[in-house]
């Protein structure tokens, strides 16, 4: 059920009955959307509250922690919308391997919703590197630490190399970022299971 109404949700949003405007205006509106379809939602969730035992996720809280029927899924979302291209693209990565995580540690199905305006996400100069998995739809399974941008390893994707360094974490099948629009955004959806 959680497919459609995502579905739904980006029908709404191409519908304009949906006023996008920053990440936690989509956060809530999502949220909302999905309380209105009687599902459960907590927003910023944190791991401990999930899992009672010491274990070393990418991050420490979930968008929206969602429960349907018995069964946990989780939505990680990203919506850009002044630049910082290879820190937000970084950014998205560790969000698609945390939810790998949770994968492995028994939820059902993940989700992760990127919408932008600015068109950079999806063309420009560079290719290489991080911008590959999003200018050319590089399998996400295919990441490498040399493709993570210097200044982001440091900090916030040191936990993410330390992972791919050590064959730690992997993907059961392969995902790839392929953009589509609705009106002035580009999009895309990742379901992972």
């Amino acid at each position: 059920m959680i497919d459609k109404y995502l579905d739904e949700f980006i029908d709404k949003i191409s519908n304009n009955d949906i006023e996008l405007y920053n990440e936690a205006g989509l956060q809530h509106e999502l949220g909302y959307f999905l309380r209105c379809n009687n599902v459960q939602v907590k927003f910023e969730y944190n791991t401990n509250k999930i899992f009672k035992y010491n274990h070393d996720f990418l991050k420490k809280e979930l968008d929206l922690y969602v429960q349907e029927e018995g069964e946990q899924y989780c939505i990680e979302l990203k919506f850009p919308n002044k630049g910082a291209y290879p820190r937000r693209m970084t950014q998205s990565i560790i969000d698609i391997f945390f939810l790998q995580q949770l994968i492995e540690s028994g939820f059902k199905k993940c989700y992760f919703l990127f919408i932008t305006e600015l068109p950079r996400f999806t063309s420009g100069n560079e290719s290489e590197g991080i911008y590959a998995y999003f200018r050319y739809s590089k399998p996400i399974n295919e990441l490498k630490c040399e493709d993570i941008p210097e200044f982001m390893i440091e900090k916030e994707a040191k936990k993410l190399s330390s992972l791919l360094n050590s064959n730690s974490i992997s993907f059961n099948r392969v995902h790839k970022i392929e953009f589509k629009n609705i009106n002035s955004y580009y999009y895309f959806l990742l379901k992972i299971n």
